[in-house]
């Protein structure tokens, strides 16, 4: 499963990828870092929801928990990839992911992990019940 879970991952981070580009070289000038962060945000969970809707016909999950796990797998995905990247590009240390990953005052990306872990099931559910109708 994770095989699989992966194949259909990586348009997700090449997504977020060019978005982060985008937000750092267009739209943090203009309109500030916070909103600039809210808008790019706001447009990975889109493009999440989307690309989802669209492939988890072909991931084949075989009910509500497959989709769960496929979830729980990207979820896992793109934390090793945020972290291993940031670690070998940036040259942050773990303390600085601590710093940044506080939960006392969640920022945005918390909501890309609840997006990347619960998407997969909610479209299951979305198309799932279209399939039926």
């Amino acid at each position: 499963m994770w095989k699989r879970a992966l194949l259909y991952w990586w348009p997700l981070p090449v997504f977020n990828t060019a978005n982060v580009l985008f937000r750092e070289y267009f739209l943090e000038g203009p309109v500030g870092s916070f909103t600039a962060n809210q808008l790019t945000v706001t447009a990975m969970v889109i493009f999440a929801f989307v690309y989802t809707w669209l492939v988890i016909v072909k991931m084949r999950p075989s009910g509500a928990f497959d989709a769960l796990l496929y979830g729980a797998w990207w979820t896992v995905f793109t934390l090793v990839a945020q972290i291993g990247l940031n670690v070998a590009l940036k040259g942050w240390s773990l303390n600085h992911f601590f710093h940044i990953f506080n939960f006392q005052n969640p920022p945005f990306w918390l909501v890309i992990y609840l997006c990347m872990l619960f998407t997969p099931l909610l479209m299951y559910f979305i198309r799932h019940k279209a399939i039926r109708i």
